[in-house]
């Protein structure tokens, strides 16, 4: 992870760009590309004051996401509740296995609408079942999950929106 202080920064393009550029070479980021493209957004956040004071830069896209999810569960932990309280009804109802998405798509038709409800990434479903496995070891296997692929990605760079996330 690239810790990334604002205030160090100042507001100049030019202490972000070396800032950030060397904390990528330091990390083996793979091409110039990439690192332009994570310079210029992180540049574009910082300019609109969407990073905050202390921001976090993942040196892979799962990381990304995992950062991504835990702000998204700190400002709505009601999903994660429903989340459970789905999963948990189909245990009771006698599914071994059942679908990470579909518990998710319950959660999204039970949230109120009108604007009102948290709009939930689709890519923080795994992050919930594998959070899911460790909260019930019971019922590790109630989900079945994959490697995760974003772990060899390179970052975007960028937030995911809504931003939000967790662990797992």
């Amino acid at each position: 992870m690239i810790g990334v202080n604002t205030k160090w920064l100042g507001s100049t393009r030019k202490d972000i760009v070396k800032f950030v550029r060397l904390k990528l070479i330091t990390q083996n980021a793979k091409s110039t590309r990439e690192q332009n493209s994570v310079l210029l957004n992180v540049y574009k956040l910082i300019k609109r004051g969407k990073m905050k004071e202390e921001t976090k830069l993942a040196s892979n896209r799962c990381e990304e996401l995992r950062i991504a999810v835990t702000e998204f569960h700190q400002e709505h932990p009601e999903i994660w509740i429903l989340f459970c309280k789905f999963a948990l009804e189909k245990i009771d109802q006698g599914h071994k296995y059942y679908g990470a998405k579909s518990v998710m798509e319950r959660v999204r038709w039970e949230t109120p609408a009108g604007g009102k409800a948290p709009k939930i990434n689709n890519n923080f479903v795994s992050f919930y079942s594998r959070r899911f496995a460790e909260a019930f070891p019971e019922h590790i296997n109630f989900f079945r999950t994959r490697i995760q692929t974003s772990q060899s990605s390179p970052p975007r760079g960028k937030p995911d929106e809504p931003a939000g996330g967790w662990v797992s």
